[in-house]
């Protein structure tokens, strides 16, 4: 197989591993699919993730579904694919609708019950304290910077930090 190259190539591939994924009978169907979105995702040159911009909500939660599925979520720091999953599940997280971004919260809440929210923003976004959101997540304090650095430099999570003064928060 050819690597897509284009945004558009790599938005119908995501598609096509989700279908897999999801309606495959074959029990290796998840590993196929694990190689082949790592491949993909490791052919793109440098700078690319940077400059990606998927073009509809659909193929970006393909692609977040596939990382989940496959495990590919828990990729290392620093590599393509992690740095990748970071641009999926920012585009993910900013373009859904209202009623996905709830369903999204409690898939969260699920994965870290441990996690108690620390206060929310005036339009309702949960915050949660970087200490404890690094203990739960099973890394250190330093770690999570990295994650985050690594985060900024692919996605716009910047522009989702929230400044003090905005939180509101639990007493």
């Amino acid at each position: 197989m050819q690597n897509p190259t284009s945004e558009t190539e790599i938005a119908e591939l995501g598609l096509k591993m989700r279908f897999a994924i999801e309606y495959g009978e074959d029990p290796g169907i998840r590993a196929r699919m694990k190689t082949m979105a790592e491949e993909t995702i490791n052919s793109f040159p440098d700078g690319y993730i940077r400059r990606f911009r998927f073009t509809d909500y659909e193929s970006a939660m393909s692609w977040f579904i596939v990382f989940f599925e496959t495990g590919l979520f828990k990729a290392p720091n620093g590599t393509r694919v992690r740095r990748f999953y970071y641009k999926v599940t920012d585009y993910v997280m900013t373009k859904a609708p209202p009623e996905l971004k709830k369903e999204l919260d409690k898939m969260f809440t699920e994965l870290f019950p441990e996690l108690k929210p620390a206060g929310y923003t005036s339009d309702g976004r949960v915050c949660y304290r970087a200490d404890q959101l690094a203990a739960a997540m099973g890394c250190t304090m330093e770690e999570l910077e990295e994650q985050m650095q690594d985060m900024d430099e692919d996605t716009s999570i910047a522009d989702h930090a929230v400044p003090l003064k905005d939180l509101h928060t639990i007493h």
